[in-house]
């Protein structure tokens, strides 16, 4: 902890933030400074609020919050920290739902943004749009909008007109193909119209009409259909309801028209989308399984044998929280997959012992790989075997190299090396062995790369802190220490450790 700059803080482990009274509030897991893994929010009463994962700091899966009552409020899916579709499920107490779709304006700003004769739309940090329009002209911009032409929905947009001038129009456009075929809901001054225009013809038309619910500076417009009407709706009032629009095209635009003889100024946000859903199939995808009878994996990392009987080393915060632990290995060509439960942890120094819990389980042949506690030289060189990144990377042993950088760590920290090897999320509880095949040390976390600007500089808890933890452990373990490995060449040598080198998953 730095208390005069709060960027260089290292933060790694599990979290939890607590209501006044005592109740959790938040929990979840930090990797090199970024969250990692399952989240979970709860309500004062101790009712989970929501549930979501983070990979390396960005939203990944399903997320899903809930009303006090268990029932689910809102789903969304994400992949890399982008909204799946541009849109989430969203319920109510009854069961109904609709998928929402946000429009982001920055993220689409090459559909918005327009500056030139007829004035200027530009996108603001807020992810509202501000136009100026020039007298006599027209500024609009526009989003292609998915959802089904037949199907239930409400499209809505609020709107400010920073001078209430009768003479401008501020018209939200639906069933946009071009300009001569559309459907414009307007409001000027307390006055609105509709008008459907097919093959540059208006073919049908309101004219204006006077509406108490029209407000002087800020409005929201919302077209409704559902069923076989249409319904024009300003303010959560209904201003006018005829027989079901269809539709021409599929693009949503926003247009300002100037009558005046002066600038027109006119602020937007909140462009939503809802479709409601009737279909459950269309909903499918989206619907994750419950907290605890998900068949999700939340998290993932390295570990390997260091006894012959199932006996497996591996990071703490690799099986933090955990429900349910699998670990997963190579043996004659085959993938063997088993339970298994921790033994005992240090979660100071960031390690666990995990046991394969299976009477399947066959023993494995004797450990080829030598454990030694002496610390290794500044310069020397290192290798690590682990399952970095693999639900991309894939399930198979993944081999780096490097060396030893230093004999401490963060700020002088004597249980760690300072390494060289890339190291990747799935590193963690992997071993890291010298040249000569002896375990030296168990991968850990990396430098915080984002703020200090740095390439390769890793961390590996030294193997004399994982020999303390195994002399704690009520079962007695006997390292490896007579194995006659180091003349092998390191490809040789790492054939021969593959099969001891384990992918956890937890749940």
């Amino acid at each position: 902890v730095d208390y005069d700059d709060e960027g260089k803080n290292f933060q790694e482990g599990e979290v939890v933030w607590y209501y006044k009274n005592g109740q959790k509030s938040k929990e979840g897991y930090i990797f090199n400074n970024k969250p990692n893994g399952p989240y979970t929010e709860y309500y004062e009463n101790g009712a989970v609020y929501s549930e979501y994962f983070y990979d390396m700091g960005v939203l990944d899966g399903a997320y899903i919050s809930y009303y006090k009552s268990g029932e689910p409020e809102r789903i969304a899916r994400y992949d890399g920290g982008a909204l799946k579709n541009n849109k989430y499920l969203l319920f109510s107490e009854d069961g109904d739902c609709c998928f929402v779709y946000n429009e982001n304006f920055r993220k689409n700003s090459d559909s918005w943004e327009y500056a030139g004769a007829n004035g200027s739309l530009r996108i603001n940090n807020d992810n509202t749009i501000s136009l100026e329009v020039t007298p006599n002209r027209t500024v609009s911009g526009g989003i292609y909008t998915d959802f089904a032409p037949d199907g239930n929905n409400v499209i809505e947009i609020s709107t400010r007109q920073r001078k209430n001038d009768k003479n401008v129009a501020i018209g939200i456009l639906v069933g946009f193909k071009d300009w001569d075929n559309y459907c414009g809901f307007y409001i000027s001054g307390k006055q609105y119209a509709f008008q459907q225009v097919k093959n540059g013809k208006t073919v049908t038309s309101t004219g204006w009409e006077y509406s108490e619910a029209i407000e002087p500076n800020v409005n929201t417009l919302r077209v409704i259909n559902a069923d076989n009407r249409t319904v024009l709706n300003i303010n959560g009032e209904d201003v006018a309801d005829m027989r079901r629009i269809r539709y021409d095209g599929g693009f949503c635009v926003l247009s300002v028209i100037n009558n005046g003889y002066d600038m027109a100024y006119v602020d937007a946000a909140e462009l939503n989308l809802y479709e409601f859903v009737e279909d459950e199939s269309a909903i499918r995808e989206y619907i994750p399984s419950r907290r605890g009878g998900s068949n999700d994996w939340v998290g993932s990392g390295s570990g390997f044998f260091i006894d012959e009987r199932g006996y497996i080393a591996t990071n703490y915060h690799v099986i933090d929280g955990a429900t349910t632990i699998e670990v997963a290995f190579i043996r004659n060509g085959e993938a063997e997959k088993y339970p298994a439960s921790v033994v005992l942890s240090d979660k100071q120094n960031d390690l666990s012992i995990i046991k394969i819990e299976n009477p399947d389980f066959r023993p494995m042949p004797a450990i080829p790989y030598n454990f030694t506690t002496n610390i290794k030289d500044t310069g020397s060189e290192v290798f690590t075997l682990g399952y970095p990144i693999a639900d991309v990377m894939g399930e198979e042993v993944k081999f780096t190299d490097g060396k030893i950088s230093s004999k401490t760590g963060i700020q002088g920290d004597v249980t760690v090396y300072q390494i060289s090897v890339p190291i990747q999320p799935g590193n963690s509880g992997g071993p890291l062995f010298d040249i000569r095949g002896n375990l030296v040390g168990i991968t850990s976390s990396g430098l915080n790369r984002d703020y200090f600007k740095s390439e390769n500089v890793n961390y590996a808890i030294k193997s004399s802190y994982l020999q303390s933890l195994i002399d704690a452990m009520p079962q007695n373990v006997t390292l490896q220490t007579q194995s006659d490995i180091a003349a092998l060449p390191l490809t040789e040598m790492i054939k021969r450790f593959q099969p001891y080198m384990v992918y956890i998953k937890i749940k």
